[in-house]
């Protein structure tokens, strides 16, 4: 939940600084949030990623796991953490998506993520048998296909957009 928060919370400041500098006209600026945006998402992500991957007993204490639930709850930090940088890229990329008025890839790779997911589910609990590692693997793979399906390698925003209109993300 906290890597979707961030994720949503830097997507949702981005999206509204470039709005702002659209809405002056400075498309460089656009392209060096999503630059500032990108980077401070991997800052971010390294930090959460190497205490979840390699101390994740820990953190699941810290979480207030207890002796029957630890084992899971640590092979469930370690399965997300190896999904950290596609689940906290998500959000952003939502936005910039958005921006760039190319909302069908985001679409599209939402019904990838969903659909990889819960089939890294079902394999996972019908095959595999990894447990909760293996429910958290499936959701990071989903995650990973979410980003392969984005399309988003760079913003080119028409001349003709000059701003954005208040309510034009409004529910997303």
């Amino acid at each position: 939940v906290f890597l979707s928060c961030f994720s949503n919370m830097v997507g949702n400041g981005a999206q509204s600084l470039s709005g702002r500098m659209l809405g002056k006209g400075d498309k460089n600026a656009v392209d060096g949030v999503f630059s500032l945006t990108i980077l401070s998402i991997c800052v971010v992500g390294l930090l959460i990623f190497i205490p979840s991957f390699f101390f994740n007993n820990q953190i699941a204490v810290l979480l207030g796991a207890n002796a029957q639930t630890q084992e899971d709850v640590a092979a469930y930090i370690k399965g997300l953490s190896i999904g950290v940088f596609p689940i906290m890229l998500n959000g952003p990329i939502i936005r910039f998506l958005q921006i760039d008025k190319a909302q069908n890839f985001s679409f599209l790779g939402v019904i990838v993520m969903t659909v990889t997911n819960i089939s890294g589910d079902l394999l996972n609990v019908f095959v595999f048998e990894k447990g909760m590692f293996g429910m958290a693997l499936a959701t990071s793979i989903g995650y990973y296909a979410f980003g392969n399906c984005s399309g988003l390698t760079e913003i080119k925003i028409s001349k003709n957009v000059t701003n954005i209109e208040p309510m034009i993300f409004f529910g997303c």
